[in-house]
C-alpha cells in the first residue's frame, strides 16, 4: 500500500486564533454562485498500484487526467494509442492518460510506457486542443525518431524506480496519433515535474540537476548558467517540435533546491516555484529576502527568454516549507498564487487573512504575489490535525482553488462533501485576497485520500484528482463505480449551478 503522508511534520503546538478560540475559523454559508455542485467522482484504477497526478480541461470543458498504473485492468479504451499494458520489466509501471466529458463519460484512455517505470506528473492542452504529457521513463520508452533525445541516459533513482530519466510527449487531440515523444535526462535521475506551453506551442519544462553536464550550447544566453549548489532548478524551453531545446537556465544557491517544481508561462513571463536549503538565492524585486528556516518555498519570474530574473522571493517562516507538483498558478492580472505545506507560525499573514495563526503541526498556506514581486495576501488554512495543498488554480474573477489532503476533524468546510474517517482530500476556494473561504468540501472514505492537482475550465467547472485507498469512496455517475486497488486513483468534477 503507498503511504499518503503529507509530510513529516516538526512536533509544533498548535496556536490560537481566528475567530475560535480552539480551532480554525467557523465559514458562513458559500454564496449561491459559488455553490458548487458535484456532477461525479469516480475511481481510475484496477487491481495494482494506480494514481492521477494532474488535471486540464479542453475548450469544450473536456477533462483529462495522468498518472501511473501497474493495473493491466486499467481503463483504457480499444482502439487508443496503447490498450495493452507492458509490464514485463523489472520495475513496472505505465503512464496513462484518460479523456473523459464534463460529465464523467470516458472519450478515449490510453496506456504510454516501456518496460520500466513510468509515471505522468503533468498534462497541459493548447489551442488547437493537442495533450502535452510529461514525467519519468525508463529504458524502452517509446521515443520518436527526429526527438531531441533519442537515447536513455538515466541513472539509479531507487527500489521503487530502478533507472530514469524525463519525458516528454505530444499527442494529436482524439489520442490515436503519437506527435512525438522524447526523453529528457543525463545521468542524474529526475523527471520532469511540470510544463506549460505558449500561444506557438512551444514547451516550458521544469526540472532539476546535480551534475551540471547539460549542453553549454542551451545555456548561451541564461540568467545562470552554471550550478550554483548541490542541487539547482533547471528551466528549459522546447521546440513545438520536440527537437531541441531553443534555451535553458539553472536557477539556485549554494544549498539544494528541491525537484518537486512547478512552472507557469504568460506572456510577460516564466513563472517557477521550488523548495529551497540555499541561504543565497536571487531575490530581486522580492518581498522575502532570507531564508527563514530549514527549508521555504522559493518563487521567482523569468524573462521569456530566461536571460534574465524578473523577481524572486522566499515565501517562508521559521519552521518549514515544502514544495509539491502543481503547486504554482498564474491569474489574468499576472498575480502568481502559490501554495504548500508549512510548520512555522510566523508566515507574514496579510491583514485581512482568513487564518491568521498556525492551528496544528502543520498546516496549508495560500500565498498571492504581486506581478514584480510583492506580498499581495497570505494565509493559513487548517485544523488541528496537519494540512498539506498540491493543486492550486483560479477562475476568470480571480478566485483561487486548492486542493491537498487533511487529517484534522475540524478542517473548514461550509458545505457536505464527501466526508471519510483518516485522511482526506480536500477542495477549497478563497476570494483573490484571502480574507474569505467562500467553498470548502471534503473528499474520502474510510481509508485516505490526497488531492494532487486541482483546475478550473472556462466556464467555471472544477476537476480535482488525486489518490485514495478507501474502497468506500461515494462514487457518483462513474466511469468506475468499484475500488480496484490499493492505491486507485480518483477523479472528482463539479459544476456551479
Amino acid at each position: 500500500m503507498v503511504p499518503l503522508l503529507l509530510l513529516t511534520a516538526l512536533a509544533l503546538p498548535a496556536c490560537g486564533g481566528s475567530p475560535t478560540a480552539n480551532g480554525p475559523p467557523t465559514l458562513p454559508p458559500p454564496p449561491v454562485n459559488d455553490s458548487l455542485m458535484v456532477q461525479f467522482t469516480t475511481y481510475l484504477g484496477g487491481g495494482g498500484d494506480d494514481m492521477g497526478r494532474d488535471v486540464a480541461t479542453d475548450a469544450q470543458d473536456n477533462v483529462f487526467v495522468v498518472g501511473n498504473t501497474t493495473s493491466a485492468s486499467f481503463p483504457v479504451s480499444p482502439g487508443s494509442y496503447d490498450a495493452i499494458y507492458d509490464g514485463s520489466g523489472t520495475y513496472p509501471s505505465d503512464a496513462f492518460i484518460v479523456h473523459l466529458t464534463p460529465t464523467g463519460t470516458r472519450l478515449w484512455g490510453t496506456f504510454l510506457g516501456g518496460p520500466e517505470f513510468e509515471r505522468a506528473y503533468a498534462v497541459e492542452v493548447d489551442d488547437q486542443g493537442s495533450i502535452y504529457v510529461a514525467g519519468r521513463a525508463g529504458a524502452g520508452f517509446p521515443v520518436s525518431p527526429g526527438a531531441l533525445q533519442t537515447v536513455f541516459a538515466g541513472g539509479y533513482a531507487g527500489p521503487e524506480y530502478g533507472d530514469q530519466d524525463g519525458f516528454l510527449c505530444k499527442f494529436s487531440p482524439d489520442g490515436l496519433t503519437r506527435i512525438f515523444c522524447t526523453y529528457f535526462g543525463n545521468d542524474d535521475v529526475v523527471p520532469i515535474r511540470d510544463i506549460d506551453v505558449d500561444a506557438n506551442h512551444d514547451i516550458y519544462i521544469i526540472s532539476s540537476d546535480s551534475t551540471g553536464n547539460y549542453p553549454s550550447s542551451w545555456f548561451a544566453n541564461a540568467f545562470q548558467k552554471t550550478l550554483a549548489g548541490g542541487r539547482d532548478v533547471l528551466v528549459a524551453k522546447i521546440k513545438a517540435d520536440g527537437s531541441q531545446v531553443l534555451w535553458a537556465t539553472y536557477l539556485g544557491g549554494s544549498g539544494v533546491e528541491g525537484n518537486t517544481n512547478s512552472i507557469r508561462v504568460t506572456p510577460t513571463g516564466v513563472f517557477v516555484s521550488t523548495f529551497t536549503r540555499s541561504p543565497d538565492m536571487p531575490t530581486p524585486g522580492g518581498f522575502d529576502h532570507a531564508l527563514g528556516g530549514t527549508s521555504d518555498v522559493y518563487v521567482a519570474k523569468l524573462s521569456l527568454d530566461g536571460s534574465t530574473l524578473l523577481y524572486g522571493t522566499y515565501v517562508g517562516g521559521s519552521g518549514r516549507e515544502d514544495s509539491e507538483t502543481h503547486q504554482l498558478w498564474v491569474d489574468a492580472q499576472g498575480y502568481a498564487v502559490v501554495v504548500g505545506p508549512t510548520t512555522s507560525t510566523d508566515l507574514p499573514v496579510t491583514t485581512t487573512a482568513f487564518q491568521k495563526q498556525l492551528h496544528g503541526p502543520s498546516d496549508a498556506f495560500i500565498c498571492r504575489i504581486t506581478p514584480t514581486g510583492g506580498l499581495a495576501a497570505l494565509t493559513y488554512l487548517g485544523g488541528s490535525g496537519a494540512e498539506g495543498a498540491e493543486g492550486v488554480t483560479t477562475d476568470s474573477r480571480g478566485h483561487i482553488y486548492l486542493t491537498g489532503g487533511t487529517q484534522s476533524s475540524d478542517f473548514p468546510t461550509n458545505v457536505p462533501g464527501l466526508p471519510g474517517a483518516a485522511q482526506d482530500a480536500y477542495l477549497s476556494e478563497f476570494t483573490p485576497d484571502l480574507s474569505q473561504l467562500v467553498y470548502s468540501m471534503r473528499v474520502g472514505g474510510s481509508g485516505d485520500e490526497r488531492g494532487r492537482s486541482v483546475i478550473v475550465s472556462a466556464t467555471g467547472k472544477v476537476y480535482i484528482t488525486g489518490i485514495t485507498t478507501s474502497g468506500n469512496l461515494p462514487t457518483s455517475n462513474a466511469l468506475q463505480a468499484n475500488f480496484g486497488g490499493p492505491p486507485d486513483g480518483f477523479l472528482v468534477g463539479l459544476s456551479p449551478p
